[in-house]
């Protein structure tokens, strides 16, 4: 009996080490390759690469950071990965959009993330196709809450929302619907300044209001503020 149990812990143990092996060959060399292998990149340069399998490039980032990623590839698609140093992955292929031009076969490739402080790197796995890329960093936006300050009808079929400024926003999402519940007809409007005037309103309606602050990154992303608190009032007759 004691053998049989013997051999079974063995035959786990031996299990368990083959598995850790298995792990630890697949994973800290790929690490490894890239910290000796990465070249430093210079946020907001145009590199450009034609090879086949990988290349690497390191950056680091001394905040939380919006890092877009913007590549033109010739005849094809170029992969790009982002990983921290730990090997976390932050950016697969799969993120990345293209568009082609049929007409001169060139892709357009895009994606962004927001990334805390510390050292990344880029993998960049090519088939010997020629490939141009540009890194941006934009310091992370933090936005502050909407907040109505007046909602109120001055003339039939009229509202007039007026929102707090709030820092760093470039403009604020309006939201109106006649349920409470912003579950039926909602209707949307972007307004670039805090004071607005809301038309064609069904008169004697009462209608609830809300406001989201945003701005927008480099690479066209939005960033938002936290919704206001739902306000409400009647339209004038």
């Amino acid at each position: 009996m004691k053998k049989l149990m013997k051999k079974r812990w063995m035959s786990l143990l031996l299990t368990l080490m083959i598995c850790m092996g298995t792990l630890w060959s697949s994973v800290v060399p790929v690490y490894a390759s890239m910290a000796d292998e990465a070249m430093p990149y210079t946020m907001g340069e145009t590199y450009r690469g034609q090879h086949f399998y990988s290349k690497y490039y390191s950056f680091t980032l001394k905040e939380k950071t919006h890092v877009s990623l913007r590549a033109t590839t010739y005849d094809g698609t170029v992969e790009f990965y982002i990983y921290n140093s730990n090997g976390k992955k932050f950016l697969d292929s799969d993120n990345v959009k293209y568009t082609k031009n049929v007409t001169t076969d060139v892709y357009k490739g895009t994606a962004s993330r927001t990334l805390s402080k510390g050292t990344y790197y880029l993998q960049i796995y090519d088939s010997n196709r020629e490939y141009y890329f540009t890194l941006n960093a934009d310091k992370t936006i933090t936005l502050a809450k909407g907040n109505i300050t007046s909602l109120k009808s001055n003339k039939s079929g009229q509202l007039i929302v007026s929102c707090k400024s709030v820092p760093y926003a470039i403009g604020y999402r309006i939201q109106y619907s006649t349920d409470y519940r912003f579950r039926k007809g909602v209707k949307t409007i972007y307004s670039p300044v805090r004071i607005k005037t809301l038309t064609k309103l069904s008169k004697g309606k009462r209608y609830y209001v809300r406001v989201t602050p945003y701005t927008v990154y480099t690479d066209g992303e939005h960033a938002w503020g936290a919704t206001s608190y739902v306000k409400s009032a009647a339209v004038k007759k």
